[in-house]
């Protein structure tokens, strides 16, 4: 699973972040915008997982029911 976090440290960016350490998720973190402002987002932090955009509520969710470990 390839998962981006799209995040500018901003504390919503911060909740997102201590949630995938916690279930031990593998990801890159960047500050390059341009992908998810081309999607049509306008606030971070956005989650890609396998090339679906997730807005902040849609990525807990997805956090939340994630497996611990999963790559």
């Amino acid at each position: 699973m390839d998962i981006v976090m799209y995040s500018n440290g901003c504390p919503q960016c911060e909740i997102l972040k201590k949630k995938l350490d916690d279930k031990k998720v593998k990801y890159i973190k960047t500050d390059n915008f341009e992908k998810i402002i081309q999607a049509g987002f306008r606030s971070v932090p956005v989650l890609e997982v396998d090339g679906k955009m997730l807005d902040f509520r849609k990525a807990v969710e997805f956090t939340n029911n994630i497996l611990e470990g999963n790559e």
